[in-house]
């Protein structure tokens, strides 16, 4: 008997030390079934502003504010009448009309009976978070504006300057034909010439850069023949190499009939401003330039490759070299010139038409740069417009997809949705991307992201719906059970698709998750093979 008269002893001196705990850091407040509130601790007078005599006898509408639906409160109140707990984010309002947040637990209180006869609240203070959270967004908001002035003024500059250039660098061409000019005056006009072409290369940079970044660059596919396309490139960039005494060698892996769709004018840029690099960085040596067309079952894989022996990149260089206005070094900047943006736009490119790029350097030794993409075979442009006939080219597509060699084996099915695809290799990449403009559909590598996968979704829907967006997400995972686990049975998702990813299981779940009639506007069975 004396050792339990001890023991309740001990309980009842523990319960005491955890309400005074409780009390210290939580309000709480507890009412009979009605909603008056019956005891009320004093944190909760101290957030309220409200005395204890105030609260006691009063209901709990005396901090309500007008924040919330009356369809928030009925959720609530239906939630904790039928026996539940209800936890959520609460909104209130101070005796000096004041608002606060807390983060409140609700219970109910049960007899022996199983019958409630009050409800206890529990919360947290987190008004501070909320106050930080509200100028957060206003600051990316003033960020977004800003950026997008920036870009603005970038386009307009641009656009002002190519008129003038151009008409400088016409009469410069039109005086070097001229007759009975002294090597002087020649010499000068050429030095002219060669910084009006430094510069109009640098105002067109700017340009694509600005496009890029509003992401007004479409993709505008027709018919073309490859080896026609790349040879007289190729004659171009021959003639610049000679001009600093470079080999300048050309392996071209193409079948001379073979015709492809695909955005002819995007390839040539991304061509171009390899070569343009290649040679510009290259003081001696050679430029090698190879390209490979690869077929992939109902598409081919469009390989170039542009080697040179230039002043290369150091690992760390390599690591932020695809980051915009980057150059390899300063020493470079200053012998070579141009803002950096060369390999920024290859990669957005190769990105927008579905394609990678990779690039292996080492100091003094040379760069490799190799750019990947993807096109259909002429034949099958009737079959891609299956795609533009429901609608789906005119969508958003990004591909979070941390691991190279996964994401070169994700884009080629991608590719057949004949719509802009964008790539992100990080969380903080996907983030930026979305709040630049927010995307209909994303596809997420689970298993790649880690155990941060469930946070970085929560944290996309919480981006989706301050920006009133509507955006579907994909989980991608080798194992489906796994992958919907690590996010409480899929609860931020709308569908998980197992890897290695399928083009007709893609396009199923597609026609389903954005309600397109499989039987009016169905796929072709070579199109989409199982």
């Amino acid at each position: 008997m004396e050792m339990n008269n001890i023991k309740n002893q001990d309980i009842a001196n523990r319960a005491i030390q955890y309400r005074k705990i409780l009390d210290e850091h939580c309000p709480v407040s507890i009412t009979d079934p009605s909603g008056k509130i019956l005891d009320a601790n004093p944190r909760l007078c101290e957030v309220s502003g409200y005395s204890v005599s105030e609260l006691i006898g009063q209901n709990h509408r005396i901090i309500k504010s007008d924040q919330h639906s009356r369809d928030f409160y009925r959720e609530m109140w239906r939630t904790i009448s039928s026996g539940s707990v209800w936890t959520g984010e609460i909104c209130n309002r101070r005796k000096d009309g004041s608002l606060y947040w807390v983060s409140s637990t609700i219970m109910p209180v049960f007899d022996e009976s199983q019958t409630i006869v009050a409800y206890m609240a529990v919360r947290t203070d987190i008004t501070l978070i909320k106050q930080q959270a509200q100028r957060l967004i206003k600051l990316q908001e003033f960020t977004q504006r800003a950026l997008e002035r920036e870009i603005h003024m970038l386009a307009l500059v641009s656009h002002e300057l190519r008129t003038p250039i151009s008409g400088i660098l016409g009469i410069t061409d039109l005086l070097l034909h001229g007759e009975d000019l002294s090597r002087e005056v020649r010499e000068a006009l050429a030095i002219m010439q060669q910084s009006g072409e430094g510069l109009l290369g640098v105002v067109n940079d700017l340009l694509n850069y600005s496009r890029l970044r509003n992401h007004r660059i479409p993709i505008l596919s027709s018919l073309f023949f490859p080896y026609s396309v790349f040879d007289p490139v190729f004659d171009c960039y021959e003639q610049m190499a000679a001009c600093k005494s470079l080999g300048f060698y050309t392996n071209l892996e193409v079948d001379k009939n073979l015709s492809l769709t695909g955005d002819v004018g995007l390839i040539r840029q991304i061509l171009g401003n390899l070569l343009n690099n290649a040679i510009r960085y290259t003081s001696s040596g050679h430029i090698h330039t190879s390209v490979t067309t690869i077929p992939m079952d109902s598409f081919y894989r469009l390989d170039v490759v542009v080697s040179d022996t230039g002043c290369g990149m150091s690992e760390e260089t390599l690591s932020r070299i695809q980051e915009s206005f980057t150059q390899s070094l300063d020493y470079a900047r200053r012998r070579y010139g141009g803002l950096g943006l060369g390999l920024t736009i290859c990669r957005e490119l190769a990105i927008q038409m579905g394609g990678h790029l990779e690039i292996e350097s080492e100091v003094d030794k040379g760069t490799r740069v190799k750019v990947s993409f993807y096109c259909y075979p002429s034949h099958s442009m009737d079959k891609q417009n299956k795609m533009d006939w429901v609608g789906f080219s005119k969508k958003r597509v990004l591909l979070i997809e941390p691991v190279l060699e996964s994401r070169k084996r994700i884009m080629p099915v991608l590719g057949t949705l004949g719509c802009s695809i964008d790539l992100a290799s990080s969380e903080a990449e996907a983030l930026a991307r979305y709040k630049a403009m927010p995307f209909d559909l994303i596809l997420i590598h689970m298993e790649a992201l880690g155990e941060g996968s469930a946070v970085f979704t929560q944290k996309l829907r919480e981006l989706e719906d301050s920006l009133c967006a509507k955006t579907v997400m994909v989980g991608l995972g080798k194992k489906i059970e796994e992958c919907c686990s690590r996010l409480g049975n899929g609860r931020d998702l709308d569908l998980c698709l197992e890897l290695p990813l399928r083009k007709k299981t893609l396009l199923e779940a597609i026609a389903v998750l954005f309600d397109i009639d499989q039987q009016k506007h169905a796929f072709p069975s070579d199109f989409c093979p199982t």
